[in-house]
């Protein structure tokens, strides 16, 4: 008796050209295009501040009986905000001064603040 070949596999190259993304050409993909940029510099300001944290004070917290929440809530959260804030201002910092992001990824229907004011320097220099 022969044996059945099973039917060839396709990679996901040969099938996503194929496929209809639903985030094309919205103000989503925009935004997860700015999250892979910037997300790798936000994570270095935050990882330096989980290192300075220590492992007794997750101890000492078990002991007193609060759960993961209540321990992420009022010791983790007060100790890591400066790193995040500081993160969030370096991110906020460079996005918005950041033009190609917006430039290739935006349409007509969802223009961000960055490619309104390239679109309007444009027609400001063209008029004069």
């Amino acid at each position: 008796m022969g044996r059945s070949r099973a039917p060839p596999h396709q990679t996901v190259f040969e099938i996503l050209p194929h496929t209809a993304l639903p985030v094309i050409g919205t103000l989503s993909i925009i935004g997860l295009a700015y999250l892979t940029r910037y997300l790798p510099f936000a994570l270095r300001f935050v990882s330096t501040s989980m290192v300075q944290i220590h492992s007794e004070l997750e101890e000492a917290a078990a002991v007193a009986g609060g759960g993961w929440w209540r321990n992420f809530y009022h010791i983790y959260l007060p100790l890591l905000r400066p790193g995040l804030m500081a993160g969030w201002f370096w991110v906020m910092v460079h996005a918005y001064r950041e033009l190609t992001i917006s430039l290739m990824l935006a349409r007509s229907n969802n223009r961000t603040a960055s490619s309104s004011y390239s679109t309007s320097g444009r027609t400001a220099l063209s008029s004069n």
